[in-house]
């Protein structure tokens, strides 16, 4: 499959450091901010609310045919229910320092936010090349709603082989196979730096 290419306006990404709430949903793990309302992306025109991130292992997306150890999900939702998704691919490489407070909690995480917290600046967890690949699809957990704004990083982050296994110690096998297209169009951005 070829995306089709254009030149896509880019997210803007309205992230800041914040406290964040770890926890452990019962099928994965989890990171939201503990602040409402001071994080948020603009897609196409429109502000999205950021509500929280949590991981898949292994990736749900794949480029050229590759999957990856782990994506992460940024998960935003205005107040009349649109949702956009930014999605992160993971490979194995060097360790990767602005993830670290969120993998050390990872273990103690349990269902209740409040209860294991750290310090996160949200937008050194993106990669620095913020070129997308994007669809309209559907949520990937049950019951899988369509109307998903879905944005793929195109670059992915790195996170060393012990970062990777401490997510996939908690979860491994919690994502859903790769999807035909059904007649969705991809779209990738030709001009990742504007």
């Amino acid at each position: 499959m070829n995306p089709t290419t254009a030149d896509l306006t880019n997210i803007v990404f309205n992230y800041k450091a914040d406290e964040a709430g770890i926890f452990n949903n019962g099928h994965t793990v989890e990171a939201e901010p503990l602040t409402e309302g001071e994080n948020s992306i603009v897609l196409d025109g429109l502000t999205y609310p950021f509500l929280q991130l949590h991981m898949h292992a292994p990736s749900e997306h794949e480029i050229n045919g590759q999957r990856f150890p782990l994506e992460i999900h940024f998960v935003h939702k205005t107040e009349d229910g649109k949702i956009a998704v930014v999605g992160v691919l993971v490979k194995e490489g060097a360790a990767n320092a602005a993830w670290a407070p969120f993998v050390a909690k990872i273990a103690a995480a349990d269902a209740v936010p409040e209860d294991t917290k750290t310090e996160l600046d949200w937008s050194t967890l993106l990669p620095t090349d913020q070129s997308t690949i994007r669809y309209d699809g559907s949520l990937t957990t049950p019951g899988c709603s369509e109307g998903v704004k879905w944005n793929v990083m195109a670059t992915p982050i790195t996170m060393s082989a012990d970062q990777i296994a401490t997510f996939t110690a908690a979860y491994s096998n919690d994502s859903r196979p790769v999807q035909p297209l059904n007649g969705r169009t991809v779209t990738l951005d030709s001009t990742p730096a504007k």
